[in-house]
């Protein structure tokens, strides 16, 4: 039986792997000296996350757009040209994108919030699911 901890951590570790990132103890290291700056050079995609539905802020994670754009240049040579969601490591956590075909990344999810919209987007296919399932009567 496959440990679904296992698979999410090799899944990780393959990603951040595809991506070129140094190895987990160098990121913890470097996590150690507190945050870097960005180059002037490299522009951000800043998590798309909005607060609306919690009443909360924007998020303020971004990204390096070279980053996000190597990624989905990956996943269009390994899955095609569609437009369509992509996962992708950056300083050992994944982010969740958006890409379109020809036009690049759309925008992207922070983790923490990649993680939110996937349990909102379970929790209303459950609910529809079970809207659409025959209630049962109980026998009296």
């Amino acid at each position: 039986m496959n440990c679904p901890k296992r698979d999410h951590e090799t899944e990780q570790a393959r990603l951040a792997q595809a991506s070129g990132e140094p190895p987990a103890d160098e990121l913890a290291a470097r996590r150690a000296q507190g945050p870097v700056p960005m180059r002037r050079t490299d522009r951000a995609l800043r998590c798309v996350y909005s607060g609306y539905l919690s009443h909360g802020g924007s998020c303020h994670a971004s990204v390096p757009s070279e980053v996000a754009a190597a990624a989905w240049s990956r996943e269009q040579e390994a899955a095609g040209a569609d437009d369509r969601f992509f996962h992708f490591a950056w300083r050992g956590e994944v982010w969740l994108g958006y890409g379109v075909a020809g036009a690049g990344v759309r925008g992207v999810y922070c983790p923490e919030h990649d993680a939110e919209r996937s349990e909102r987007s379970f929790n209303q296919r459950l609910a529809a699911r079970q809207a659409d399932s025959p209630k049962l009567i109980p026998a009296a």
